[in-house]
C-alpha cells in the first residue's frame, strides 16, 4: 500500500504545520537533552533505545509517560502546544531525536 504522507488532501494539517515550521523550530532549538525521555518499547516501537521524545500530546500512547511530563513540556514549548491544539483529531504531537 503506497501512501503519500505529503498529500495535503489526505492530511490537510500538513499545510498548517508547514506554515508554522519556524515556530516549531525555534522552540525545538531551545530544548536540552534533559527535556527528552527514551521512547518506550511497544508493539509499534522497536527502537532499542535509539529514539527519545519530548511529548506534548499522546492520545492512545499517553499512558507510557507520566502526565507531569506533558505539562512541563507544554510549558517549555507553549507556542507549539497552542498550535498543535488547533489540529483536529491530533494523536501524537511533540519533538523527537535520534
Amino acid at each position: 500500500m503506497d501512501i503519500d504522507y505529503n498529500d495535503h488532501t489526505l492530511y490537510p494539517f500538513i499545510e498548517f504545520l508547514e506554515a508554522n515550521a519556524a515556530v516549531f523550530a525555534a522552540e525545538a532549538q531551545d530544548l536540552v537533552a534533559a527535556d527528552f525521555v527514551p521512547m518506550p518499547e511497544s508493539g509499534i516501537n522497536y527502537t532499542a533505545g535509539s529514539w527519545s521524545a519530548c511529548p506534548l500530546f499522546l492520545e492512545q500512547y499517553g499512558d507510557d509517560f507520566p502526565e507531569s511530563i506533558f505539562e512541563g513540556n507544554r510549558e517549555r514549548c507553549p507556542n507549539t502546544a497552542e498550535l498543535l491544539k488547533r489540529i483536529d483529531n491530533l494523536v501524537v504531537g511533540g519533538f523527537m531525536v535520534l
